[in-house]
């Protein structure tokens, strides 16, 4: 952070023949890196053999925005931008680097870099200036997150899906709702398919759920899973190419899990009911984490599927042939929630309503229940399963948080993190706080 009185001093310069030099550039990218944001681009005053210094504005331009950093255009550039400069040798480029506290406070504001003119005595907004803005901060975590989807910065979003909307939460921040609007099979169908950052043979889904206090569970229906290749919902046809696993809530709030595998009896796909004993309550946040071993072979019967609701295992079915194919893995969440169901019997008597936040999809057998969904979505931390480093603790074992967590505050900080930690995320730097 820093002051119109600040950039003053810092960029008073001596004066000279050049100083009437124009003043030009342009910001080329903003992009996520580390966990943290990266404004990149170039500036220089034309023919003036030296570098420029840059001020970065957010939220609008010099005169109301806010001035969060100072830097130097003096980091590698192109052969290109030193013709247009007319200053061959001599680097032109720059790199504002923003952590995920800084992206937090400041989500959604657009971006200004402003070079300034040494000659003047002033500031000049060079090119793309106000036409991106800061995004959605994210963790970028080693424990090879695949798949990450966040609502409680309430990002400006828009959604294709007439039946999903962000909204508050007391206490909450902000969710996704989706609403079940009955018809003759069930509710209105809600599907879509999310590609994974890369296809994979184990991963753990997780993701929060609450059903509205008026929420209807009928016979049952669809939640969220995983699946690979193509279709493989809807009742279409046994295909090796394809498969899925969703998570299905059952009437009086019953849940379990609903497969289309290689070897499947039903048409439609089989159930494995889970504990009977378990009941989705209405007005309640559960977190829901599924974990997929795909068989070791198309022709090998040996996949195996879990859920787990709060921490605790509610079903598990071994035995499985999932994929029929060894080159179709897991690749896709499936976004995918209904009522039905193949008739009214199925449907709610009127509109009603879930919520979800908080989904992630990670590489291998990753449950951490309610403690690990804390640290990492309401903490901004990282857990796994045994410590954590919590964001209030980066740089130190046992802070505020890590000793509520499973394995206590000892249990804090036990192997590497690179440019995860929100507070350590600059690129280029290592994390101090390890776990």
């Amino acid at each position: 952070m820093f002051s119109v009185f600040l950039l003053v001093t810092l960029f008073s310069f001596s004066t000279g023949d050049q100083d009437f030099a124009q003043m030009i550039g342009r910001v080329d990218r903003v992009e996520y890196l580390g966990g943290g944001l990266v404004v990149s681009g170039w500036a220089c005053q034309k023919g003036v053999f030296k570098s420029v210094s840059v001020g970065l504005y957010l939220g609008s331009d010099r005169r109301s925005g806010f001035p969060l950093k100072i830097s130097r255009a003096d980091q590698a550039s192109s052969k290109g931008i030193a013709n247009i400069c007319d200053t061959q040798g001599v680097p032109h480029g720059f790199k504002f680097y923003l952590n995920y506290e800084e992206m937090k406070k400041f989500v959604r504001k657009k971006i200004y870099v402003y070079g300034f003119s040494s000659n003047q005595g002033r500031f000049s907004a060079i090119s793309n200036s106000g036409r991106y803005r800061v995004g959605i901060p994210y963790m970028k975590y080693t424990d090879i997150t695949l798949l990450r989807r966040t609502f409680d910065l309430q990002p400006l979003a828009t959604f294709d899906d007439q039946h999903l909307n962000l909204i508050p939460m007391p206490g909450n921040g902000y969710a996704l709702e989706a609403q079940y609007i009955p018809y003759e099979k069930g509710s209105e169908r809600i599907s879509t398919s999310t590609q994974l950052a890369k296809s994979v043979s184990s991963a753990t889904l997780a993701y929060d759920v609450k059903f509205h206090r008026n929420f209807e569970f009928v016979k049952g229906g669809k939640l969220h899973g995983l699946a690979g290749g193509g279709q493989a919902s809807g009742c279409v046809p046994i295909d090796p190419k394809s498969w899925s696993v969703r998570v299905k809530f059952g009437a009086e709030g019953r849940v379990g899990l609903y497969t289309y595998h290689q070897d499947r009896v039903a048409r439609c796909g089989d159930g494995y009911q889970g504990n009977d004993s378990f009941r989705f309550e209405r007005d309640t946040w559960y977190r829901i984490e599924l974990f997929v071993q795909l068989n070791s072979g198309a022709n090998n019967a040996d996949g195996y599927i879990e859920l787990f609701i709060n921490g605790k295992k509610i079903v598990e079915e071994q035995g499985l042939r999932l994929t029929g194919s060894d080159r179709v893995a897991i690749d896709k969440f499936q976004f995918s929630t209904f009522h039905g169901g193949s008739s009214a019997l199925w449907s709610p008597s009127k509109k009603v309503y879930a919520y979800f936040d908080n989904i992630s999809v990670k590489q291998g057998r990753k449950i951490y229940g309610l403690k690990g969904a804390e640290c990492e979505n309401e903490k901004a931390g990282i857990y796994n399963g045994s410590g954590a480093c919590c964001s209030s603790s980066c740089g130190a074992c046992g802070g505020p948080g890590c000793g509520q967590l499973n394995g206590g505050s000892s249990a804090c900080c036990t192997s590497e993190i690179i440019n995860s930690a929100p507070l350590c995320s600059y690129p280029g730097q290592t994390a101090p706080c390890t776990m």
